[in-house]
């Protein structure tokens, strides 16, 4: 193999951004806001009966829940209608499939040099679309030209869709046995692999890209914004399902702002 390196990424992979921030209709601001209200008022409302024993808690559960609900629906509301939220562009497969041919070219040479299947690995054979989603036949390769291909790929995410790496099942009796553990342990060992979601099948390994993580700026708004109203209701909950206990409404207010946490930071 001519470059035992394998390929400089920067040059071959250009990356741009690949979310935007969507403006959100009225329906759907609204929609969004009614589902976090939803999940906010059941929880509050269970908090509220276990605090009561099940006994005379079913009317004041209601209003509690039924107003931080409200609450939640508000700003939930203002903020998707006023900021809207970011989606992945689209990227049809065709796209995909011309972006991978284009940026992948310069493994073709280096797996004509080392030649280890039937045929030369080559793009317009091995790179194919393949449902929703486009296909890397990883067969003909050696696994430093594997490994390059990978890398190539992983710098150039924000441009592609949906992608599926073809390994083999990496028995004994495959062409490359050392593949399939090759890229699995390529992924869980480099942290810039962490933007893709890893589905893993006997035969194959698909990648589905993964939206950014939530800046620090936009993080702390959300985290304000339904934090501090959510980490209320835990508090009031927590501290009358101890009966004053001292620290459990500290208690319900962190575990309020915890849940806040996984909410916002869901898709992320």
């Amino acid at each position: 193999m001519g470059n035992l390196d394998g390929p400089n990424v920067a040059e071959v992979a250009g990356v741009q951004p690949g979310w935007i921030r969507k403006k959100l209709t009225i329906r759907e601001a609204a929609a969004t806001g009614i589902i976090l209200g939803l999940y906010t008022s059941v929880l509050t409302y269970i908090v509220v009966l276990y605090a009561h024993a099940f006994q005379d808690g079913f009317i004041l559960g209601l209003k509690i829940a039924g107003g931080g609900g409200g609450i939640i629906f508000t700003i939930a509301f203002l903020n998707y209608s006023i900021y809207g939220r970011k989606i992945r562009k689209a990227v049809d497969n065709t796209a995909t499939l011309i972006r991978l041919r284009s940026i992948l070219g310069p493994i073709e040479v280096w797996a004509a040099e080392s030649m280890i299947g039937d045929q030369t690995w080559l793009v317009d054979s091995h790179i194919r679309p393949s449902d929703n989603k486009v296909a890397i036949d990883l067969h003909d390769l050696d696994v430093r030209s594997a490994i390059s291909l990978i890398e190539i790929v992983n710098a150039d995410k924000a441009n592609l869709g949906r992608i599926q790496l073809i390994t083999g099942k990496g028995k004994s009796t495959s062409q490359n046995p050392a593949m399939r553990p090759a890229i699995s342990n390529w992924l869980r060992e480099n942290p810039s692999s962490n933007h893709w979601h890893v589905m893993r099948k006997p035969h194959a390994i698909t990648l589905r890209p993964l939206p950014p993580p939530l800046g620090n700026k936009e993080l702390m708004i959300r985290m304000t914004a339904f934090g501090a109203p959510i980490g209320a209701f835990g508090a009031i909950g927590f501290n009358d399902a101890a009966n004053g206990i001292p620290g459990a409404a500290v208690v319900g207010f962190i575990a309020g702002l915890f849940l806040t946490y996984l909410m916002v930071t869901h898709s992320h």
